[in-house]
């Protein structure tokens, strides 16, 4: 009896701890969550909003403009706004595509013509994305101070998940039992319900809601960020090492055009279909930031590669392999964190979990409604009994 009281008041106190942590990172955790499950197809809402402007009509007779004259079109007809890539297309029928912004704020994806220089469609679907729900994913429009709380609220949805679990483990492990916590009962009241979907919902979530929840806390903090780069190999300090390696201005050299850089990538790289160019913050920079893919979203890609390019030769800039493996372990965790570490199946799975997780504490918050409610009717009946 000694044994069996122990356990039951060790799970009470998990209780206990369990849901006052739920209460008070709660709505955190709903709204990070939630905002992160709409980041989960981000790019697929984009591809919606820029509809028939991803493509043009061929016209035989025509050759695509230099990605040289199509920039300077842009700036004719946009001249404050800033482009900080671009993208461009191996099919004959894609749109050329710059990212752009004004004042840091106005993110937008404008569509052009590649034959004619006509812009077709400015589409705000990027800076929703990019500004928007990924600020409150991660910092909750507070900046540093929504950064903090963003991270102390993950770390306490990782202990949640954990005692989570605990809790969920029944007494005993007769086939009743098995049933109670594996399956949602059908024909119930809507209480019964809720409890099902907090509990047996978010067990099934536990794997991959552990996965999204670590890899979250790895881009968070730079500690976490150190210790799984040295763990495969990667540098821990890797971005101030990257720009040491980057090549330097030389007043003595002349840099190749971008279509120049351009025509060498897609020869080093001929399976490619997309090819991003991204401008340094100086111009004077002589490095691209090059990403080739056979689809390049916001933030990810598809059988592609990221990589800096020589200004001056055309060149892939060759780093030292720790270097080399920090970029791909950055991209990695990203990836396993958003869902795009298997197609449109891991982005399916990354949503389903991320429904559920944004239901937590929901779910939970009902239960804790319940369970007071208990307590007062028990409590007013003690009072009439004793009266």
């Amino acid at each position: 009896m000694k044994k069996s009281y122990k356990k039951g008041d060790a799970k009470r106190l998990i209780r206990f701890i369990h849901e006052w942590m739920g209460l008070t990172s709660g709505l955190i955790v709903f709204i990070v969550s939630f905002s992160g499950t709409l980041f989960v197809f981000a790019d697929e809402f984009v591809s919606l909003c820029a509809g028939d402007a991803k493509y043009v009509t061929v016209d035989p007779s025509k050759e695509k403009l230099p990605v040289a004259t199509l920039i300077d079109k842009f700036k004719e007809q946009q001249p404050r706004r800033g482009i900080f890539y671009v993208d461009t297309y191996t099919d004959s029928d894609r749109s050329f595509r710059i990212a752009s912004e004004k004042n840091m704020k106005d993110f937008t994806y404008t569509y052009m013509d590649p034959y004619s220089g006509e812009i077709l469609k400015n589409s705000r679907s990027y800076w929703f994305f990019f500004f928007i729900a990924a600020r409150i994913h991660a910092q909750i429009l507070m900046y540093k101070v929504g950064q903090t709380i963003v991270g102390i609220a993950t770390i306490i949805f990782l202990l949640e998940l954990i005692s989570g679990l605990i809790l969920w483990f029944p007494k005993r492990w007769n086939k009743k039992a098995r049933k109670a916590s594996f399956t949602i009962k059908q024909n119930t009241n809507w209480k019964r319900r809720v409890y099902d979907l907090h509990k047996i919902l978010g067990f099934y979530a536990l794997l991959p809601a552990l996965l999204i929840t670590v890899t979250g806390l790895i881009m968070a903090y730079k500690v976490l960020t150190g210790i799984t780069q040295n763990s495969f190999g990667g540098a821990a300090d890797g971005e101030a090492l990257i720009e040491a390696h980057l090549p330097k201005p030389d007043p003595t050299r002349k840099m190749l055009s971008i279509d120049e850089v351009i025509s060498k990538t897609q020869l080093s790289n001929p399976e490619t279909k997309q090819i991003r160019i991204g401008f340094p913050h100086e111009a004077i920079d002589p490095y691209y930031l090059t990403v080739v893919g056979e689809t390049i979203g916001l933030k990810s890609w598809i059988k592609g590669d990221f990589f800096f390019t020589n200004r001056y030769t055309g060149d892939r800039v060759v780093l030292p392999a720790s270097l080399d493996n920090y970029t791909k372990i950055n991209q990695t965790v990203f990836d396993l964190h958003v869902g795009h570490w298997w197609g449109l199946f891991g982005k399916i799975i990354t949503f389903i979990i991320g429904i559920i997780c944004s239901s937590l504490p929901v779910t939970g918050f009902i239960l804790w409604l319940r369970k007071k409610k208990k307590e007062r009717e028990k409590r007013r009946t003690k009072k009439v009994r004793i009266a």
